[in-house]
């Protein structure tokens, strides 16, 4: 029930975490600036926390997200185009003063609204730089900060989802996850927004063509990697030919992006160079889903990237053998690799890659020259806020970017932090710990929310607050039924039956589910994303067999032939071998899910087993059609076009609800299960079979339907095109009247959704879609400027500790 005010008290297993809360010491990265924290001591006991019911309802609110309002016009500066200030004037100035005459004032949300970054006001005129890139600036290690910066007009604004903030400051992460700095980073060229489009990042924008076939996109003029060495065309140029199209060398042919494949031929698309700053990619036919595509918000984050539209050509040429035949050899043996592609995937992706220092050590011009490759020690550069510096023994650590390409409206430099550590904890319950007594600054991706109670308890000890950020894709818990699954013949023909997929629907309690894995904060329904986007078909189909019915799922169970013959409880097989049985495995962030399905299902007499080999907390398990069911989850789907890849419908050779036919639509017939018709080995119960021209393990055609309805719907317009709506619409009725995935829970953030911050970490946001980047690093800071790492004993004097369920969480 929606809205539901509820009583959340600790069980055993919050008391079980509590008992495995370690007292070992952090262990800083070489060279880090200051000792650790004191170990984490036992945070207090959590009693049993009442929390409050949600305002409305558990979805977050039917709005558009907020921008930030178009400001009065700023002041202009000295200089034309945006002069920045002199050397002699640069001391790193508090920003605050930076622009005395214009304050910027962040838009107030609506509780449960997705706010925005994107900035419709003035470009500003005059700029500021933090106090340490002004030292460097003085004394000529770095550009002038006018040098440093795109051209005026290409500056990136970014506006604070708080306030403009104050440089300076340490940021700690404490976690098991190397990559959880990574999932901070924001250097992709574009973005998704809550409604399934996208908005521009890196570069300036894009057009597409009327007929949907061509792209042009314009980067950003005067940008500079992190080394200060021009970011220009040839760096797209290179990224695209020698390194993505390259299907020799680097990237195989079936490496390639199928978002960079033609829907009806699937010829590979072209990619041009215009001038110098613009570039275009071109389709045979029509492909209007590009920009907003999860390939196209691919970044090298604070690192490298396999498949980006971007990378450091000057860096990078040298172990390319197109540029650097006579070296090849030898970098060979010095990074022990056997092949080149193993060598440029090793520099690539340096969290994996060679040493543990990479900073900058040599000279790199600032002009551009085409001719230059450097071939000093290798380092990292990057295009965002912060690049990573040393990986990977104890965590890794990552500093300013002096050259990163964005403002805030008052003009100041980002990032407002100096740096980020990510300091690597045993496990997850260490780095959880330490996060409840203080010594993370910001934590996530490791919170589960059955554990919410146990944080809330102690957030006025570790001065910190609990956000949440809600996926509108609408699933957060589903079953993936495989249709091909043929090992057991008779539970096959149950799973490709779409009555006995309602039965396991219907059979599930999820209020029950709701209130023991999620604390009672999210939606029960079918995966149907959330009203606020466009293809939202209707509450009755998010609600469509979502209520729990035990009897009515008997009784379908029944009018199938089955019964319990000798009273144990459970349902005969019909072929005599014993009880009906279902083999289920999850990765452990999912098995208190299993475990409610489990009990839930011995109660319609099918006796299921938990396999718990998927994986560790957060991991994914890869596809196995050998196995019946799969447990998942979407963060991409409130445009199902984002991802081909996505689990919503079987369009890949790797889908959990059909693998083969995946395959043969995603290979255009080359490979796969053709669509021959009916085939006795993929019978329901009932003994139906395909219709001709259908695949054998497609009952209904409705898989095919949904594949048709995916590759049609991206040629037919932009996301918002009425005809594409409709469609959209239509995905999401098949997919709630199929059950291919059944189910559960939505909009409770359960996977990188919850995070801990301490409080006096601001411009973090209050709701995000929870894919990668939880809104803008560049933008976080510390209030007055005064870190927790060089600060022992540090607490907000402003503001206080406050969870999602506050109603005075929208408020601070």
């Amino acid at each position: 029930m929606r809205g539901l005010a509820f009583i959340v008290v600790i069980v055993a297993t919050v008391a079980a975490l509590a008992c495995e809360s370690s007292e070992e010491q952090e262990q800083p990265l070489p060279a880090a600036a200051a000792a650790p924290a004191a170990p984490a001591a036992a945070p207090a006991e959590a009693q049993a926390v009442e929390l409050p019911a949600p305002q409305a309802q558990q979805q977050p609110a039917p709005a558009a997200p907020a921008r930030a309002a178009e400001q009065p016009e700023a002041a202009m500066g000295a200089g034309v185009g945006g002069a920045a200030p002199t050397a002699a004037e640069r001391q790193g100035e508090d920003p605050t003063e930076a622009m005395a005459d214009f304050k910027y004032e962040a838009p107030k949300l609506d509780p449960g609204a997705y706010p925005s970054h994107q900035w419709d006001g003035p470009i500003p005129t005059k700029f500021n730089e933090s106090p340490q890139s002004a030292a460097l600036a003085r004394s000529g290690q770095i550009l002038p900060l006018e040098e440093r910066l795109p051209i005026h007009e290409d500056i990136w604004v970014i506006a604070p989802y708080d306030e403009i903030g104050v440089y300076g400051g340490n940021m700690r992460i404490t976690t098991h996850q190397l990559k959880t700095l990574d999932h901070l980073a924001v250097t992709s060229l574009v973005n998704g927004d809550p409604v399934g489009t996208s908005e521009p990042r890196l570069i300036k924008g894009w057009e597409v063509s009327d007929d949907g076939r061509k792209y042009t996109f314009t980067n950003r003029r005067g940008a500079r990697w992190s080394d200060g060495y021009p970011m220009t065309i040839e760096d797209v140029r290179f990224a695209m030919e020698d390194l993505m199209f390259n299907e020799g060398d680097v990237n195989p042919a079936s490496r390639i992006p199928v978002e960079l494949k033609s829907q009806i031929t699937g010829n590979r698309a072209r990619f041009a160079v215009v001038d110098d700053v613009t570039w275009t990619v071109e389709f045979d036919d029509p492909y209007y889903d590009l920009a907003s595509s999860r390939h196209m918000w691919g970044s090298s984050k604070t690192r490298g990237c396999p498949r980006c539209y971007y990378a450091p050509s000057h860096l990078y040429k040298r172990f390319h053998p197109k540029y650097n035949p006579e070296e090849i050899d030898s970098l060979l043996a010095e990074y022990e690799q056997d092949n080149y592609r193993g060598l440029f995937n090793l520099i690539r992706n340096i969290r994996s890659g060679p040493g543990h220092d990479w900073r900058q050590t040599g000279t790199i011009p600032t002009e551009y020259d085409p001719d230059f490759i450097y071939k000093g020690d290798f380092y990292a550069a990057a295009m965002s806020e912060l690049i990573q510096t040393r990986c990977c023994e104890g965590g890794r650590a990552a500093e300013r970017n002096h050259y990163f390409i964005g403002v805030d409206p008052e003009g100041n430099q980002l990032p407002y932090i100096d740096e980020q550590i990510l300091i690597l904890t045993e496990d997850r319950t260490v780095g959880v710990f330490r996060g409840m007594n203080g010594e993370n600054d910001y934590f996530g991706g490791s919170m589960i929310l059955s554990e919410l109670p146990l944080y809330m308890a102690n957030m006025e000890k570790g001065d910190y607050s609990v956000y949440i950020f809600r996926s509108p894709a609408g699933n957060d818990s589903a079953t993936a039924v495989q249709n091909e699954f043929v090992q057991d013949p008779e539970m096959g023909q149950l799973l490709r039956t779409k009555d006995f997929r309602k039965a396991l629907s219907i059979a599930t309690d999820r209020n029950e589910m709701n209130q023991v894995v999620a604390s009672g904060i999210g939606v029960p329904q079918q995966w149907i994303p959330h009203p606020i986007t466009p293809y939202f078909p209707g509450q009755e189909y998010a609600d469509l067999d979502a209520g729990y019915d035990l009897d009515g799922a008997k009784a379908i169970l029944a009018n199938m032939g089955y019964s319990d013959a000798n009273g144990d409880g459970y349902l005969d097989r019909k072929d005599g071998s014993g009880p009906l049985s279902l083999h289920y495995v999850a990765s452990s962030l999912y098995i208190p899910h299993l475990e409610i399905l489990q009990s839930h299902w011995n109660d319609l007499g099918i006796k299921v087993a938990i396999d718990e080999s998927g994986g560790g907390f957060g991991t994914a398990r890869k596809e196995d059609p050998d196995l019946p069911f799969e447990h998942h989850i979407s963060l991409y789907s409130m445009n199902q076009w984002t991802v081909q890849w996505t689990r919503a419908f079987a369009g890949t050779g790797g889908s959990p609800l059909g693998a083969a036919m995946g395959n043969y639509w995603a290979s255009f017939g080359e490979s796969g299960m053709a669509p021959t018709g009916g085939d006795s080995m993929y019978q329901d119960v009932y003994g139906n079979m395909a219709g001709a021209n259908s695949y054998p393990a497609d009952i209904t055609g409705n898989i095919m339907e949904m594949q048709d309805i995916w590759r049609t719907g991206i040629q037919t317009g932009p996301v918002l095109h009425p005809e594409r709506v409709e469609m959209g619409k239509e995905f999401w009725r098949l997919s709630a009247e199929e059950k291919y995935n059944i189910g559960y829970l939505a909009f409770m953030g359960i996977f990188r959704g919850m995070t801990m911050k301490r409080n006096n970490l601001r411009n973090v946001p209050k709701n995000h879609v929870a894919l990668e980047a939880k809104g803008i690093l560049g933008a976080y800071y510390f209030e007055d400027g005064l870190d927790n790492f060089t600060n022992p004993g540090n607490r907000s004097q402003k503001y206080k500790s406050v969870h999602f369920l506050d109603p005075e969480y929208w408020s601070q």
